[in-house]
């Protein structure tokens, strides 16, 4: 009788036991379908939003001009070598150079300055052309249209000036000036207005524009003495710059 008792006994404790596991079992699922249910949700909820964000969605692009200023100067049918000169006496080019503006930019001004070098003791520019002085040289450019292909003459606005650095002054130094127009100082390597194949070397246009061209003459008169016979090498450099 006793031994009936404790195996009734044993069998429901092992009853209650399957039930525990049964409902632990249960919470489980549960628990789980709970967590599939939350990540659907949560996953349709992140897709939606991400829809409602490119409704309106921006970018930027960003380019960088490649401009530059340039200029070219022609000298293939110029004579560049004057050959020997009496002291005291003038001399010219008799063909001009040819200067194109190559700039990307749509307007460009030039910068003209002049350097004496020489093998023995160079001349300096003389900065003073009305009277003649010893080792100095006097020089002067002056820029046309192309429409003129013969060498002007110093007379009217053609290699005008005694000075440089000043109003319808034409005299080249050493000094990087303008041509053209700067500031308060006009006609810098330019003729008079009147004078045939006059040229405004103001914000000049590249090329191909008929205007990107001008031609360049130079002229120069030497000095009263000189206390050498070497060569003397002038040159003229342009550069191609911002319009002022």
């Amino acid at each position: 009788m006793k031994k009936d008792i404790y195996m009734q006994s044993l069998f429901n404790r092992f009853n209650s036991l399957i039930l525990v596991v049964q409902k632990s079992l249960k919470r489980r699922h549960t628990m789980k379908s709970l967590l599939k249910k939350a990540a659907v949700l949560a996953l349709a909820l992140g897709f939606t939003a991400q829809v409602r964000a490119a409704v309106s969605d921006s970018l930027t692009v960003t380019i960088t001009p490649n401009a530059f200023y340039a200029v070219d100067i022609d000298t293939a049918n110029v004579s560049l070598d004057l050959g020997t000169v009496d002291l005291a006496a003038s001399t010219q080019t008799v063909q001009p150079s040819t200067v194109t503006i190559q700039s990307t930019y749509a307007t460009t001004d030039l910068r003209l300055q002049g350097v004496i070098a020489s093998a023995g003791t160079p001349w300096t520019f003389d900065a003073d052309t009305s009277s003649n002085e010893s080792d100095s040289l006097q020089a002067w450019g002056v820029f046309t249209t192309v429409a003129r292909s013969s060498a002007p003459t110093q007379t009217g606005g053609y290699f005008s000036g005694t000075q440089p650095g000043v109003n319808n002054s034409d005299v080249i130094s050493t000094t990087n000036r303008y041509v053209g127009t700067q500031g308060g100082v006009t006609n810098h390597f330019e003729a008079d207005s009147g004078d045939f194949a006059f040229k405004d070397m103001d914000s000049l246009p590249p090329s191909p524009a008929a205007a990107s061209l001008s031609h360049l003459w130079l002229r120069f008169r030497l000095p009263s003495a000189s206390t050498t016979v070497d060569a003397q090498n002038i040159t003229i450099t342009l550069t191609a710059v911002q319009p002022n």
